[in-house]
């Protein structure tokens, strides 16, 4: 496969246009530097035969992938995750897909850059969030179907009375039925 190469005659007329600069290639990667963005596009030649983007941002010296700002921008979720390639082909259109991001986005990624930072954390905290509560609250159900299921009614109640997250209709149930039998 041709990687590197079909890389740099895709991608290096835009990047070069938005003063990119090559900055490191070898077997696999290539990375593109501006003074505000470091952009890095590899494959794994070895193992997986994966592809992917990552924007370095120097401003909070976080990396972000392709996939987060296709959200980000797009409102498109996992686009771009986990693409395994063996052609050339289709390395060259999955390039150009990732040449017709940049060409609708990549002046906003250096003009707007403090603030798609800050926007990007944040989604990144949502996500996160959103992650824990949905863990916690799985975690509880199987707590509160455990203690159910071996009537430790004394645990429950204090389990739910200390609980902070959403509580579901059927462990409320379980938690009422349980304060009445040890009433």
């Amino acid at each position: 496969m041709n990687f590197n190469k079909i890389v740099k005659e895709i991608l290096g007329s835009i990047l070069s246009l938005c003063e990119f600069t090559l900055n490191n290639e070898s077997r696999g990667v290539i990375e593109y530097e501006h003074k505000l963005l470091l952009i890095s596009i590899t494959y794994d030649f070895t193992r997986s035969f994966e592809l992917d983007v990552n924007f370095y941002f120097k401003a909070n010296n976080e990396s972000y992938s392709l996939a987060e700002l296709k959200e980000y921008f797009d409102k498109e979720k996992n686009r771009f995750i986990a693409t395994q390639i063996l052609e050339d082909d289709k390395l060259k259109a999955w390039v150009v897909e990732v040449k017709m991001f940049l060409e609708n986005h990549l002046y906003e990624l250096i003009k707007d850059h403090v603030v798609i930072c800050f926007e990007l954390d944040s989604m990144r905290k949502q996500k996160t969030d959103f992650y824990n509560n949905e863990r916690d609250e799985r975690l509880f159900k199987e707590d509160v179907e455990k203690l159910w299921n071996n009537k430790d009614y004394v645990r429950l109640i204090k389990l739910v009375k200390n609980y902070k997250g959403n509580i579901d209709d059927i462990s409320k149930k379980k938690y009422e039925y349980a304060i009445k039998k040890v009433s």
